[in-house]
């Protein structure tokens, strides 16, 4: 029964027709993710922190990148727009009655201040009334990387709180098992689309013996017959974001004059395609019309994401 379900969510999936260059990017940042030592599991906090401190780090780093960003969060805590007491496991920006409202799952540690920054970038940027392919592929970039530059500011201040870099390893642990869960929906659906048809065995080759890969697989295969629908925009999203972010970062550090890349990309990316966004990074494509960028642009986005999991690792 199972398997049938699989292979109809996979069929309506592949309705439009599948073209496999398509996935190549997908496919590219995939490979760059698992081929690099990202953290295997998350990072314990020893320390606790308030709704009121968490918020207070936040408005801060955000004036400190431009004090249009901590005015809007200001707005939106005096009007009531910010929930700390949301139940349920992810936070996210809601749209109710054409407002936007944060909704924070607390920690009650330093996490909810990243989780608050990262939370006000998605709204600062997200436009309800003209949602676009561009705005869905970098939106979470551009959250991941406010989160890695807030970090290099708790980092500069006189007493940085405890355990703030725990989250950038969090970040990068995330990352790789989305990356794993990418990598097992775009299996699933090539060999869908050349088979026709999806078996036990196929799924058990697919699946493979990596004890993390497997069990990942088990899980996730179970959510999707469960839900009836793959997760693959929404991984995608987050692959797409933790390279680009990670050579967003990459471009400040050696260029800190490059924050404005952040700033306009902020403003622009409901007005941008996603080549333009590629383009306007520096990053060279071979083909415009499946987005694939050249073997060396490739290289570099390697190099950086390697780079910046060695980090965490010192």
């Amino acid at each position: 029964m199972g398997i049938d379900i699989l292979n109809k969510i996979l069929n309506d999936f592949n309705n439009d027709g599948y073209i496999e260059e398509d996935y190549t990017l997908d496919k590219d940042f995939v490979s760059i993710i698992k081929e690099s030592k990202c953290p295997k599991s998350s990072t314990p906090y020893h320390s606790k922190m308030g709704e009121e401190r968490a918020t207070e780090h936040t408005l801060d780093f955000l004036k400190s990148i431009s004090p249009e960003y901590s005015k809007r969060l200001e707005k939106l805590l005096d009007t009531y727009h910010v929930d700390f007491d949301y139940d349920e496991d992810v936070s996210k920006v809601e749209l109710v009655d054409d407002s936007k409202f944060i909704r924070i799952n607390k920690q009650k540690n330093i996490e909810d201040s990243y989780t608050l920054t990262h939370e006000a970038i998605h709204e600062y940027n997200m436009n309800p009334k003209n949602p676009t392919q561009n705005w869905d592929l970098i939106t979470e970039a551009l959250s991941i990387l406010a989160e890695m530059l807030q970090k290099d500011y708790f980092a500069k201040l006189e007493e940085p709180p405890r355990d703030y870099k725990n989250n950038e390893s969090d970040t990068l642990y995330a990352l790789y098992t989305k990356a794993l869960l990418l990598d097992f929906e775009i299996k699933l659906i090539d060999a869908h689309a050349k088979t026709g048809s999806i078996n036990e065995y196929v799924l058990s080759l697919i699946i493979g013996d990596d004890p993390l890969y497997s069990k990942l697989a088990f899980e996730h295969l179970e959510k999707i017959i469960t839900n009836k629908h793959l997760d693959f925009y929404i991984l995608q999203r987050n692959v797409i974001g933790g390279i680009i972010s990670t050579h967003m970062y990459e471009r400040i550090s050696k260029n800190p004059k490059l924050i404005k890349e952040f700033i306009e990309l902020n403003d622009w990316c409901n007005e941008m395609d996603f080549v333009d966004t590629l383009k306007y990074l520096d990053l060279e494509l071979e083909d415009e019309d499946r987005v694939i960028l050249s073997r060396e642009s490739i290289k570099e986005l390697r190099r950086e994401f390697k780079k910046r999991c060695k980090r965490v690792s010192l």
